[in-house]
């Protein structure tokens, strides 16, 4: 086996002490400068968290405005006409105050035997040319048709349109009727 000279092994211990104290010492400090440096982080992260959260909640909260006045109304007025509804969206301008929304709606709920008495009530109200459509076929006992959507001009393909003829819509719906509150449905196209 080979075994360096005395004086060369004194001569490489004190650099090799050195080398490994001063490694010791960098990692001391480097310790210490990460605790502040992560410290600060995630205070930044909570404090991006809680912004995004708001701002998400905020766009959520904003629609529900529109809706809780239109129902207030609807309450009100024991039951809401196309032209109250309409005349209602233009002068709160709630579409343009919320924001993010195309449009709002009124959905009344028919009973499927009740169903040519309510074509002729609407067709009174909004002219002859309200029909009823629907996405798929229908067949639950009771449709979901939307008998006021503002602004119309850009919503028109929506008034008579039997939300409960698909699926996802109709499996909100009926969570939102059920529960009385504001309900998401699943992505929709």
């Amino acid at each position: 086996m080979f075994r360096l000279p005395a004086r060369l092994h004194h001569a490489l211990a004190y650099p090799l002490l050195t080398v490994m104290a001063g490694l010791a010492l960098s990692l001391a400090v480097a310790q210490q400068l990460d605790e502040p440096i992560q410290e600060q982080a995630q205070g930044d992260f909570l404090r991006a968290a809680a912004e995004t959260r708001h701002l998400v909640e905020n766009a959520f909260e904003r629609p529900l405005f529109g809706l809780r006045a239109a129902a207030g109304l609807h309450q009100v007025r024991d039951g809401l006409q196309a032209a109250e509804f309409r005349a209602f969206v233009a002068h709160q301008d709630i579409v343009q105050r919320v924001g993010g929304v195309r449009g709002l709606g009124v959905l009344e709920r028919v009973r499927r035997a009740e169903l040519p008495a309510f074509l002729s009530r609407q067709r009174a109200e909004q002219g002859p040319a309200f029909a009823l459509r629907s996405l798929g076929p229908s067949t639950g006992e009771d449709l979901f048709v939307v008998t006021g959507v503002e602004p119309l001009a850009r919503n028109r393909p929506a008034l008579g349109l039997d939300i409960g003829s698909e699926a996802r819509r109709r499996e909100a719906v009926l969570r939102a009727f059920g529960s009385g509150q504001p309900t998401l449905s699943a992505p929709v196209t």
